[in-house]
């Protein structure tokens, strides 16, 4: 009679705890499916030997990552790709610039702009170029190139910036 006292008790709180893994696995399942980018990417080519190479963000672009952040690359800025270092490209294995063209506008906005941690800003970048379709192991590949030769920062109002960035007497 115990036995069968406790046995109802027993399969309630494994279906219970089945429930509670299947909500799990479908929170995680709809917030990967909200990853992605908000649009095309739409840019002006700089004229001039000063801007060689360089293009200009005419309408906002953002990047949605899978826990929800919008990485937002304003209109206006100024780009060039300069983000990804192109002298570890010979190390092989990097996909074509062109595939991971969207990914790299975010990551190259928010490179200039230092408004997140250089981290951070590199793992976005992997993530961006899962979604845009890089296999997982040339996202790999770029994330260490990034991540081996990128740039690396500290956000305004850090520690570190605030130690060796103090303003000078009568600024």
């Amino acid at each position: 009679m115990l036995k069968e006292r406790f046995k109802p008790e027993k399969s309630g709180t494994r279906r219970w705890l089945v429930a509670i893994a299947a909500a799990g696995l479908c929170t995680v399942s709809m917030s990967a499916d909200r990853a992605g980018f908000s649009a095309k990417v739409v840019v002006e080519l700089l004229d001039g030997i000063e801007f060689a190479y360089k293009l200009r963000l005419l309408d906002d672009f953002a990047f949605t990552d899978t826990s929800g952040k919008v990485w937002l690359a304003r209109q206006g800025s100024i780009l060039d790709g300069e983000s990804v270092p192109r002298e570890l490209y010979a190390l092989g294995g990097l996909p074509y610039p062109f595939e991971y063209r969207k990914a790299a506008v975010v990551h190259d906005y928010f490179c200039r702009v230092r408004t997140e941690p250089w981290h951070q800003v590199h793992r976005m970048f992997h993530h961006a170029s899962l979604v845009e379709g890089v296999s997982e192991t040339q996202a790999k590949a770029l994330y260490a190139v990034v991540y081996a030769g990128g740039w690396r920062w500290e956000p305004n109002g850090s520690s570190c910036f605030r130690r060796h960035h103090r303003r000078l007497p009568g600024q």
